[in-house]
């Protein structure tokens, strides 16, 4: 059951649009919902956007496989009750390094 559709139109498209870009790029997701790891690390797209949103918070961690070894590149936390006029501020924080602005740049370009 996806809960992103109780967000409205432009926070869904948003947050699929990160996900998206996170597993185009090669990268895996698990997800903390404030109270349990709902998802673990995975690069199945439609597994991670149906089960996101079932609190009112997400923690996504992203990971880089290699050699069957995970390393944790970055994250992003969402918080879906955050201002939902302005779809950029549901992302509440990041990770400050290389791969979330690589990750984030053209996604904050492309909505502001």
């Amino acid at each position: 059951m996806s809960y992103l559709p109780s967000l409205g139109y432009k926070c869904s498209k948003l947050v699929i649009e990160i996900i998206t870009a996170i597993v185009n790029d090669g990268k895996k997701v698990s997800v903390n919902n404030g109270e349990d790891w709902i998802i673990l690390p995975t690069n199945n797209l439609s597994h991670i956007v149906n089960n996101l949103n079932s609190r009112n918070k997400d923690l996504i961690r992203i990971y880089c496989t290699k050699n069957r070894s995970k390393v944790k590149v970055g994250w992003l936390e969402i918080t879906y009750d955050n201002n939902l006029d302005q779809p950029l501020s549901i992302i509440t924080k990041h990770a400050d390094n290389e791969y979330i602005q690589q990750l984030l740049a053209p996604i904050y370009a492309s909505w502001e």
